[in-house]
């Protein structure tokens, strides 16, 4: 791995690192029937991420909730655990993208306190978007309006996503160099390979960081003071808005 790769993945590991630390700030999960909620769309590496936060917090409740799945269910770590049925090897391939034989070789075993499903119930404290929000596209607002309704009066919301809209500015001859540039990280690395350069900038670009907390604005949340952040990357010696970190409430 060279150097470069290591300052990125570094780079990666301390926003990531910013974000938990600003949430256990802004969230009371040491409180008794605490309950959290992590809008994960279909991405594989968040469940790991909410694995490590619940083992942390084991008298909270949290549940993953990847809207993208095509059929409702929730798995436990009873199921997990259990024999394995068509509901775990569907979302073992929906959630890994890996062939149920090679997870059972490598299980994951879910905290008592995390709960995998398509179809949130109840009411919760607290929720999250890690890196998903612009994955809606044009059913943002509506996500955002569903987690609305879903969190109590007083619950927080809490959203770390990318904040690339100034690149929309550039000529679209210098989006190859600038989201070369500024996705650095390994997993962002493949995502641009996979994608392509136009539509890696377009998906990415949706949102400045004005406009993203304009949204979530709009539907109802009111901004904590003091809990918003944003993380810039250089291009041509210009500093870029890359990521965007904030912390609103249920009024």
């Amino acid at each position: 791995m060279d150097m470069d790769t290591v300052m990125a993945q570094t780079r990666n590991m301390h926003t990531l690192a910013r974000f938990k630390s600003l949430a256990l700030k802004h969230f009371k999960m040491e409180t008794q029937e605490f309950r959290h909620l992590d809008v994960g769309h279909n991405k594989p590496y968040h469940i790991r991420m909410m694995n490590n936060v619940a083992a942390g917090f084991p008298h909270a409740n949290f549940v993953y909730y990847d809207n993208s799945a095509p059929e409702g269910g929730d798995i436990d770590r009873d199921n997990v655990n259990a024999d394995r049925g068509s509901l775990w090897d569907k979302w073992a391939q929906i959630l890994f993208g890996v062939s149920p034989e090679k997870i059972a070789k490598k299980r994951l075993v879910l905290p008592k306190n995390l709960t995998i499903t398509s179809c949130p119930r109840g009411e919760f404290n607290s929720a999250t978007y890690l890196w998903t929000l612009h994955e809606f596209e044009g059913d943002a607002r509506k996500s955002l309006e569903g987690v609305y309704g879903l969190l109590k009066v007083g619950g927080r919301i809490g959203i770390m996503d990318y904040a690339l809209g100034d690149l929309r500015s550039l000529a679209s001859n210098e989006w190859e160099g600038a989201i070369t540039k500024l996705f650095d990280s390994g997993n962002e690395q493949v995502v641009l390979a996979k994608e392509g350069v136009e539509t890696c900038v377009q998906m990415h670009s949706q949102y400045t960081p004005e406009t993203l907390a304009g949204l979530v604005e709009s539907v109802g949340f009111a901004p904590i003071p003091g809990a918003q952040k944003i993380e810039y990357r250089k291009f041509k010696e210009k500093k870029y808005p890359k990521t965007y970190m904030g912390f609103w409430e249920k009024q």
